[in-house]
């Protein structure tokens, strides 16, 4: 079936390549068998059980390897390394390799086993052949993790490699599927490619692995091992978005035989992928892919051997973890909402207030007939007490109305605000305002904070080296000035004391950014205590924090929740409900918090206890701790932001696009600012609005300021 010829280059591959001794082997890895002879002996022909081509291809490659190692073990290693090598190109799973040989081993078992003695005989007897390059690749990849030489071997096979690369280039001859002379028909380019990829895999360097793959299938589109490689590099770095990864995976489905050994894994990245961004399928379509890889997995051990579960592949047993966690989660989910419609405050489900207004006038009301106002037929986004506004108006807005209209639909980099779930409003409307007033400000607080955290990050990703040198240079009674500054006096000088923070927070109208207790002169001026070991330049706490927020944002939440966890256990964060129970549920990915669920007071006893455990076990948040923590990260944010904004103006000369007053939404309806019709005000150049209407509603038409304001007050 192949013409196994021994093929010698025009030109001398002579690299010195550091072959080690046996002693040096012993010393870097551990003398032991890496597979089992016993199950390699009886195991029999793979093709007999199923029409996969690459069973088929497999059973071959142990033929050829087979007759290789006999005739190595012979003395024959003119005719042994070239079959040797066309079985590890034509499948590297046939090559059976072992550091030493067992002890004892007798004549059968040697004609099983390449031992480490062997491959560097086998490799050397001929150093300028095709057979000796591939053997190369082969060591490589086995010893590459050696501290003391791995990095030589690789570096001589990734040489070898091009070497190749650039003699096939010219010879194209040897690629024709009509003239295998060279090793059979299985040296390639697209085969030297992906070994290259493995290589550099174990280099570290994923993006040039994830490079040489693409160039495999820029070769030959339709060389599935390749793109199945490639799509599991971007998927477990997360090199591409999960739209891509899908889509790759799908495609390589659709390329592979039914018993294909990778479909375990593309199966589970498909399911995954719908896990963690819910617009590429619903959760049944996730089930399905999860019950398409447990079948394959199935399937797999019934052809290739049974395997015990940590032997799976690491994104098989994380689906299967993921998967038991999203079922919990479900039911759980349902048995929560079924409470929370049985026993929770009705006021506070109730229909949220209307905050718009007219366009023209900024009446809330239809002076027609007294009910809801008229929407603007094609935009949809503004609204007009009476025709005759509207009338009136549309010199104004129809040069508004084409780009409001396609930019309707929700954009996927700002957040949208929480749904709220409709309920029978209660009879008491006084306390349906108060509560009202409070979930507004609820959702406004969470759309702020996130909006704060998106801009923040590109900020310090962008700009972060330019403002931690400018803030190096200043000396603590410079940093304290631009810190009172920007804060209106208002932060304190040193961490203030428990009484006080319990004060701030019990007051009528508390003073939320005292939950933001940590951050003071003292503190922020200060050294850090990470010894260098975090993604800042230079040695500052201020600094220490802009990282933190800018690349773990998530780690940041779960310290704020943590922090207001145990303040409130400890009685300094006072409780907001009046002493009813509150809770929120936790927010998955890429979603935002809803708004609190309060009991009843007539709440019977079993369900509230049924809500603290699930509090205990962390599925749900006292709703006090999650204000709190809210409010930690929006004060903490827009400080951070608005000391980018000094900076910016300082130093860089430029205005900032984004600045922290408009990232704090609408001075009316909390709404982004961040559309084209969003509004600010040209007198006192700190106020912004979503639209002309609410800047008319909130009675800015007509600046109340009269004069530009500095907006230092942020902790106020």
């Amino acid at each position: 079936s192949f013409l196994l010829l021994h093929f010698h280059f025009h030109f001398c591959l002579r690299i010195s390549s550091p072959i080690m001794s046996r002693e040096q082997w012993h010393t870097g890895v551990e003398s032991k068998q890496i597979f089992d002879l016993e199950s390699f002996l009886v195991m029999g022909k793979f093709s007999d059980k199923t029409s996969d081509p690459d069973a088929k291809d497999y059973d071959e490659a142990v033929e050829i390897f087979l007759n290789g190692m006999k005739l190595a073990r012979s003395g024959d290693l003119d005719a042994a390394a070239p079959q040797i090598a066309c079985a590890y190109l034509l499948n590297g799973r046939s090559i059976n390799y072992a550091p030493v040989l067992p002890g004892n081993s007798h004549a059968a078992t040697k004609k099983c086993i390449l031992d480490y003695e062997l491959l560097v005989k086998l490799i050397e007897h001929d150093q300028t052949s095709f057979s000796s390059s591939v053997l190369r690749m082969m060591m490589a990849l086995w010893m590459g993790s050696l501290a003391q030489h791995g990095q030589g071997l690789i570096a001589a096979a990734m040489v070898h490699i091009d070497r190749m690369l650039e003699y096939i280039e010219n010879h194209p001859e040897i690629e024709d599927p009509d003239n295998m002379v060279v090793l059979g028909g299985c040296l390639t380019r697209k085969a030297l490619l992906s070994q290259k990829s493995s290589l550099h895999m174990a280099m570290g360097n994923h993006k040039m692995a994830a490079k040489d793959l693409t160039k495999a299938l820029k070769i030959d589109e339709f060389f599935t091992p390749a793109r199945d490689a490639r799509a599991c590099v971007w998927a477990a770095l997360q090199l591409k978005d999960f739209r891509t990864i899908h889509k790759e995976f799908k495609r390589i489905i659709s390329e592979n035989h039914e018993d294909n050994r990778g479909n375990e894994v593309a199966y589970a990245w498909l399911a995954l992928t719908i896990l963690d961004d819910q617009s590429l399928g619903s959760f049944e379509d996730a089930k399905g892919y999860h019950e398409k890889s447990r079948k394959a997995t199935e399937r797999k051990d019934e052809i290739y051997g049974n395997r015990r579960h940590e032997d799976l592949p690491d994104v098989v047993q994380r689906l299967n973890c993921r998967f038991q966690e999203c079922q919990t989660n479900v039911e759980f989910q349902q048995e929560l909402s079924a409470i929370a419609d049985r026993f929770q405050n009705t006021s506070l489900g109730g229909a949220p207030k209307s905050k718009r207004s007219c366009l023209k006038c900024g009446a809330k009301k239809n002076n027609e007939n007294g009910g809801g106002l008229n929407q603007c037929g094609k935009c949809k986004s503004v609204y007009y007490c009476s025709k005759k506004c509207q009338q009136i108006d549309w010199s104004n807005h129809k040069e508004f109305c084409k780009i409001l209209k396609n930019n309707s639909k929700p954009r996927s980099d700002v957040p949208q605000s929480p749904q709220r779930a409709e309920h029978p409003r209660n009879t008491d409307t006084a306390e349906n305002e108060v509560v009202q007033e409070k979930q507004d400000q609820w959702s406004s607080n969470i759309l702020a904070a996130k909006r704060l955290e998106i801009e923040f990050g590109n900020l310090f990703k962008k700009y972060g080296k330019g403002f931690s040198e400018w803030w190096n240079e200043m000396g603590f009674n410079e940093k304290k000035k631009v810190l009172l500054d920007l804060t209106h006096c208002s932060i304190p000088l040193n961490e203030p004391s428990h009484a006080e923070i319990a004060k701030k927070l019990s007051d009528q109208s508390p003073v939320m950014s005292r939950a933001l207790f940590d951050y003071n002169i003292q503190s922020l001026c200060g050294a850090c205590e990470c010894d260098g070991r975090c993604d800042h330049h230079f040695n500052g706490r201020l600094l220490h924090e802009m990282a933190d927020w800018a690349y773990k944002p998530d780690q940041k939440d779960d310290q704020n929740f943590l922090i207001s966890t145990e303040r409130r256990n400890l009685g300094i964060f006072p409780d907001l409900f009046d002493g009813r129970l509150a809770f929120v549920t936790r927010a998955t990915k890429d979603e935002i918090m809803g708004s609190p669920c309060v009991f009843r007071v007539d709440a019977p006893a079993a369900e509230v206890q049924k809500i603290k455990e699930y509090m205990e076990r962390g599925l749900v948040y006292d709703a006090s701790v999650a204000q709190y923590a809210t409010s930690r990260k929006m004060f903490s944010l827009s400080l951070l932001v608005k000391l980018f904004d000094e900076y910016q103006a300082e130093v860089r000369r430029t205005v900032s696009i984004n600045p922290m007053e408009r990232l704090n939404g609408c001075g009316y309806c909390n709404r982004s600012c961040q559309g084209a019709s969003s509004k600010q005000c040209s007198v006192c150049k700190t106020s912004w609005f979503c639209c002309e209407g609410c800047m008319i509603a909130a009675m800015h038409k007509s600046c109340p300021l009269k004069q530009e304001c500095d907006s230092k007050a942020l902790f106020n």
